[in-house]
């Protein structure tokens, strides 16, 4: 079992919701399910970015999916998206994503 999910690559220009967050998997059993979100962070994983949370926007959850708004960010710069869940089973899931920024190239 893997806890990491594929991010597509965002242009910096662009304010992405990103779905890939699903936590199904993790469940402790079919009545488990996701009672809040614990925590989204992100980190630079490759390049600079003096200040990596700024590309987090609002995150939500429906079902097992937690979404996240992604926005704005350096080109070039390699992001470690975390984000963490409380279940009602008391676990607390980790899913992390990386997420490179691209060119707004036309």
């Amino acid at each position: 079992m893997s806890n990491r999910v594929l991010l597509p690559g965002k242009r910096a220009g662009e304010s992405v919701l990103y779905p890939q967050f699903d936590f199904l998997s993790l469940f402790a059993s079919a009545s488990d399910s996701i009672s809040s979100i614990s925590s989204v962070s992100s980190t630079v994983y490759s390049g600079i970015d003096g200040n990596p949370a700024a590309i987090l926007g609002a995150s939500s959850f429906s079902g097992s999916v937690v979404s996240v708004l992604i926005q704005a960010g350096i080109v070039g710069v390699i992001y470690e998206v975390k984000v963490q869940v409380t279940l009602t089973s008391g676990q607390s899931p980790v899913l992390c994503g990386y997420l490179a920024l691209i060119p707004d190239l036309p």
